[in-house]
């Protein structure tokens, strides 16, 4: 789920917490604005309003509830007229929690303040992020009693902003059944709606919080293909009970925040003043912190104990490369870097891929495995081929064949596969650099001209340009893939989302060629990138996704779990032989404390550039502060649509004094990415600024802190050595970088990306499908595809 480009769910995503300022205010614009501002000082994420009218909420058989009369009032209607707050005061409210870095949420109370509270908005233009007059609610939630008001539930879910549900008072049936409204009002509605557990009681006591049915509600929501997150709707008096939250699942909380406990007014009583508020936060964000894993995992702290006294499979005698493991060759030894003992059954009669000697632990790079994607017996070895098995390789990109290099590295390195290279996309446009780097790795076989195709170049640099190249290149791989010698591929191998990978796939998979998908099943939000990648996923007949996460993604997509293999990230292949850039080599790049990498959003020329002006400043501003004498190395931004007004603002930058290239060869780029991981007596460690790819994955696996900005990699799998910055907060970047600095060294090369062998299992993964008989009955399994769910 996203608020305003905010991630919120399961850790690494940090506690989300709302002050809920609801009434509060007394009726009072000025008091509203000040309690916004405590809010913003005591740590908060968001505030929450209400939208209601007195008139058209009550009916003359309203009643007040006994907390309610216990707080001095005496008429229901009369008490909401002297709370609300009008259109513009709203609008006001709106503006302030956007200056304050903070998320603005409202609950209103019928479908007609839905279309009303649609139409507020921060009333100045211009604001970064905004357009039309300004930012609006980031997003809505309900108040309790309204979880069976049907009408205001789909005209909330109408609006497409996310959804915060509370469920005070409610039978698991009526949470039940308003999941289903909203699941019947549009496809992602459930995705973007938060469900909330709540005690309607005002206060509530601490011994009747129920904070154990948060377990409950995410249970409940567990079938949903993409479950929104559970959370807590706070009433207690206490300051401990956000923290006990957490420990109990929440991921969002909900606070009420008051000027003073004891003014007049309904929701005073069950409030925190502000202090008392900044102590909730405090200790919620500890138990944040405490519980940052939600599974059971070996901690960083763990693995030389687990490595060290676990047992491993070990050889008793050398093994000539090419003999078939007897069980007399095997033994069971400390330490538990090889293969694990329950393997045993797996590795018998397999062959040994190089000479061996005896008491090694065996690795899975030692023996020649039978894949779980296998069509053959799994019981027996792997055919042996007659022939090489012909892979293609394409890549269209300077950031995917970065991760390719090592793939093509590992292809070529088996004798039994026939390695071909396409390339495509960006690699083919006159100002790229990038198809000599290719090239420099040995040949290449064929070029698909997509993006600077004749019928794709005139139209500029736009999305009809991509759908155009996008037309093009399917056609074009079609006749490379005719054209290579001296047969078409058996397989043709991409990674990622690229429009590039989505042509090359089509035209495989319609002329049968088996496709395999690098990268398949993670999250990425962008304009198309996440419907382009699961496409990509349902051409494809060999998934090979880097995380255990992706993997179960692919699973619920329907894909059938004997195509699913894990193999790791290989943009991590090869970091630990990478040598930290020398100080001289470093000079010559502005000795760096910042790599600046932005590329374009999805957003509209006017909005790339204004957001990438706002971070540029604001870098301006901090940055020279924060590291005198080092400077800001920028790279160009990649060739997607918004390219040209981010490279324009870097231009202006390079008279500023930032180092500007369009370009700079990978093993340099992780070179300079490896210095600023590291620290020393002289030197801090520095920052990667931006939205690449390469701030979510190799910097993670090089414990480089990252502050990632904007929505790009919104939905993204992150590790701990990330901060998000929605372009909304840009101005708030000097606390980001000091909250980012702060994160603790030892969680920061704690990733899901694997151990940097990913290339050698691609490659093992692809040899253990026969492809070469692909002819034979057995290979319908492969390649007729059909839904598993």
């Amino acid at each position: 789920m996203l608020i305003a480009d905010r991630a919120i769910g399961p850790p690494p995503n940090p506690v989300y917490i709302i002050a809920e300022i609801g009434v509060n205010h007394d009726g009072a614009r000025d008091t509203a604005l000040r309690l916004i501002d405590a809010a913003a000082t005591a740590g908060a994420d968001a505030v929450k309003f209400q939208c209601f009218q007195a008139d058209r909420l009550m009916s003359r058989a309203s009643a007040l509830a006994a907390y309610q009369a216990g707080a001095g009032e005496r008429d229901p209607v009369e008490m909401l007229r002297r709370l609300e707050l009008s259109h513009d005061d709203l609008c006001a409210c709106i503006a302030r929690a956007h200056d304050r870095a903070l998320h603005a949420i409202v609950t209103p109370f019928s479908a007609e303040l839905v279309r009303a509270c649609q139409s507020m908005r921060d009333p100045r233009p211009g604001r970064v992020g905004g357009g039309g007059g300004g930012r609006s609610w980031d997003a809505y939630k309900t108040a309790s009693p309204d979880i069976i008001h049907k009408p205001l539930l789909v005209a909330l879910a109408a609006t497409d902003k996310p959804l915060i549900l509370s469920a005070g008072a409610a039978e698991p049936d009526e949470i039940t059944r308003a999941l289903r409204w909203l699941a019947d009002a549009g496809p992602d509605t459930l995705e973007r709606t938060a469900l909330l557990q709540c005690v309607s009681a005002y206060p509530t006591p601490l011994d009747r919080a129920e904070l154990g049915a948060i377990a409950a509600l995410a249970a409940m929501r567990a079938s949903e293909p993409e479950p929104g997150p559970v959370g807590y709707s706070d009433h207690t008096p206490e300051t401990a009970t956000g923290a006990i939250a957490v420990a109990a699942g929440a991921r969002i909380l909900e606070k009420h925040l008051t000027h003073d406990r004891a003014a007049r007014g309904p929701d005073h009583a069950a409030s925190l003043d502000p202090a008392q508020f900044a102590e909730y936060v405090r200790l919620a964000r500890a138990a944040d912190t405490a519980t940052s894993s939600c599974r059971k995992r070996v901690t960083p702290d763990e693995r030389e104990v687990r490595q060290l006294s676990r047992q491993s499979l070990v050889l008793r005698r050398a093994l000539p490369k090419g003999t078939r493991i007897d069980p007399a060759d095997l033994t069971c030894k400390r330490p538990g870097t090889g293969l694990p003992p329950w393997m045993l059954p797996e590795l018998l009669g397999r062959e040994t891929l190089r000479d061996l000697d005896p008491d090694t632990p065996l690795t899975d790079l030692d023996v020649r495995l039978v894949g779980a994607i296998a069509p053959h017996d799994r019981g027996s070895s792997p055919p042996l081929r007659l022939d090489p098995l012909r892979v293609c390789v394409v890549t269209g990109s300077r950031a995917e064949f970065g991760l390719l290099r090592p793939v093509i590295a590992a292809l070529r390195a088996a004798p039994e596969i026939d390695t071909r290279v396409i390339a495509s996309g960006s690699h083919l446009l006159t100002d790229s650099p990038t198809i000599a780097e290719v090239r420099a790795l040995g040949p290449v076989d064929a070029v698909v001209p997509m993006q600077s195709h004749p019928a794709a170049s005139f139209l500029g640099d736009t999305r009809r340009r991509d759908a155009a190249a996008l037309a093009a290149g399917i056609d074009g791989f079609r006749a490379a893939f005719e054209r290579l010698h001296p047969a078409p591929p058996d397989w043709v191998l991409v990674l990622g989302d690229r429009i590039e990978a989505f042509a090359a796939a089509s035209a495989a998979a319609v002329m049968g060629i088996a496709v395999a998908h690098v990268h398949g099943g993670d999250r990425a939000e962008g304009i198309a990138d996440e419907s382009m990648r699961h496409a990509i996923s349902k051409l494809a007949h060999l998934h090979l996704p880097a995380t255990e996460s992706s993997a179960r993604r692919l699973a619920r997509m329907g894909e059938d779990h004997w195509r699913i293999t894990t193999v790791g990230s290989p943009a991590i292949d090869g970091l630990a032989s990478v040598e930290p850039m020398t100080d001289h080599d470093a000079r010559a790049l502005a000795d760096p404390a910042v790599v600046v990498l932005l590329h374009p959003a999805g957003l509209s020329d006017q909005d790339e550039r204004r957001a990438a002006r706002a971070l540029f400043d604001a870098i301006d501003a901090d940055v020279p502060r924060r590291f005198p004498a080092r400077g800001v190395l920028a790279l160009m931004p990649n060739h997607d649509p918004g390219r040209e007004p981010i490279a324009d603002e870097l231009r202006k930058r390079a008279r500023d004094g930032w180092l500007i290239r369009d370009h700079l060869p990978r093993p340099a780029f992780l070179s300079i990415l490896k210095r600023l991981a590291q620290s020393s007596p002289t030197r801090a460690p520095g920052l990667l600024i931006g939205n690449s790819s390469a701030g979510l994955i190799e910097a993670a696996a090089l414990g480089l802190r990252v502050l990632n900005v904007g929505p790009r990699q919104a939905g993204r799998e992150r590790a701990a050595n990330v901060l998000d910055l929605p372009l909304s907060e840009i101005p708030r970047l000097p606390a980001a970088l000091d909250q980012l600095l702060a994160i603790p060294d030892d969680r920061l090369r704690d990733h899901p990306y694997g151990d940097g062998r990913s290339a050698e299992r691609i490659a093992r993964a692809l040899l253990a499908v026969d492809a070469p008989a692909l002819l034979d009955p057995r290979s319908a399994r492969l390649l007729r595809k059909r839904n598993a769910y």
